[in-house]
């Protein structure tokens, strides 16, 4: 690894990713490095063949510590949003404490404090974040068609939902 690398980018990494991130050019990551062009250029390469310079080329593509571009974050985080998932929160308690005397079994004092405790908690699945997936990824079958009845004046129409078991039978479907 060389000076130049050592001294200007490698410090400024997480400069790198946030300027990406915000949809800044190539040019304004060599601004904000204080490197030309063809200098930015050399150390991408150089990061194709070396482990040393591949941290500047995952804060180039916009690839944060877990490996995950932006995008694939957010699909991630739709998919939990389609399927629901069970997480840890910091619940806080309030616990009651009595101090005995060992000799007469006398209440000495009594306090109350209050902890922070883990607790398991289920989200749920959003049924607009499932329609939306849907319409999205299959949109052949779940494509929201409006289909016009005759000649009202008001060009009400009715929304066709497609049929989701294959027999036809609909009575496990909740309305």
């Amino acid at each position: 690894m060389d000076k130049t690398y050592r001294a200007k980018i490698e410090p400024r990494l997480a400069d790198v990713l946030q300027c990406r991130r915000r949809g800044g050019t190539a040019q304004d990551v060599c601004r904000l490095l204080g490197v030309s062009p063809p200098t930015l250029r050399k150390y991408l390469r150089l990061a194709e063949s070396s482990e040393e310079y591949l941290p500047l080329r995952r804060a180039y593509e916009g690839i944060g510590e877990d490996g995950l571009t932006d995008e694939e974050r957010v699909e991630q985080a739709l998919y939990k949003a389609c399927t629901g998932y069970v997480t840890t929160v910091s619940k806080q308690v309030k616990l009651k404490n009595v101090e005995f005397d060992p000799q007469t079994g006398k209440k000495l004092r009594e306090w109350e404090e209050i902890c922070e405790v883990p607790e398991q908690v289920h989200v749920p699945a959003s049924i607009m974040a499932q329609r939306f997936y849907l319409m999205n990824r299959l949109p052949e079958r779940w494509q929201v068609k409006v289909r016009d009845d005759g000649g009202d004046m008001d060009r009400g129409g009715v929304i066709v939902i497609p049929d989701l078991s294959a027999d036809g039978d609909t009575s496990g479907l909740l309305c």
